[in-house]
């Protein structure tokens, strides 16, 4: 990959509850991601003018980890223009909310794989950098309207983005539910061989 292989674009209004906690997830899987040789990651945040500490928090981790970037008084709508801007790496992670990491690490190990996009609906993309600045790099709107937006354009190119059901319903909690009592730590988890898994939804292939 190249030097900066993964890029976190944060989109974030009057997060101060989450802040703290999507940035360092994305600091945990970026590094893991460096260490095993895959190449370097950067965070872009975007502020939309939050009227809470979201901003004041940002400037915290800022100089805690270098990774960081932030992007500031960005009108409300315009910040995945804004951090589409700013993004170099080959894959795109793209948030507006806290989110399972297992889901995050899910997306990323998908698209490695070679499917274009992977999505939780309202809540997570991951994307094929080239196609994501092709389609992104002039965009206004949130994150549900880039999901629409890329699966059109995945669609084009014959693929059907890979789907995986947020945790908020019934299923998904109760799964959480599981993982937790089990005690696993989704963020430490290591990154299997993208070779292993399915072009289409991120399970291992079987042999």
């Amino acid at each position: 990959m190249n030097s900066q292989a993964l890029s976190f674009l944060l989109l974030l209004r009057n997060r101060e509850s989450v802040v703290a906690s999507m940035v360092r997830t994305a600091a945990d899987i970026g590094s893991g991601l460096a260490e095993s040789g895959e190449g370097g990651f950067a965070i872009v945040a975007v502020d939309e003018r939050s009227g809470d500490n979201t901003l004041s928090h940002l400037s915290l981790l800022q100089a805690r980890i270098p990774q960081l970037r932030i992007l500031h008084d960005v009108a409300r709508g315009r910040a995945l223009q804004a951090a589409a801007r700013a993004a170099r790496g080959r894959h795109w992670i793209v948030l507006e909310d806290s989110v399972d990491p297992a889901a995050i690490r899910w997306g990323l190990w998908t698209v490695q794989a070679g499917t274009l996009a992977a999505m939780v609906p309202g809540e997570l993309l991951v994307v094929d950098g080239t196609l994501a600045r092709t389609h992104l790099g002039a965009f206004r709107g949130g994150l549900r309207a880039a999901q629409r937006t890329i699966e059109r354009a995945v669609r084009a190119h014959h693929q059907r983005p890979a789907l995986r059901p947020s945790e908020h319903g019934l299923a998904g909690r109760a799964g959480a539910v599981v993982l937790r009592l089990l005690g696993r730590d989704a963020t430490r988890a290591p990154i299997p061989d993208p070779a292993l898994l399915t072009r289409g939804g991120g399970e291992p292939a079987k042999g």
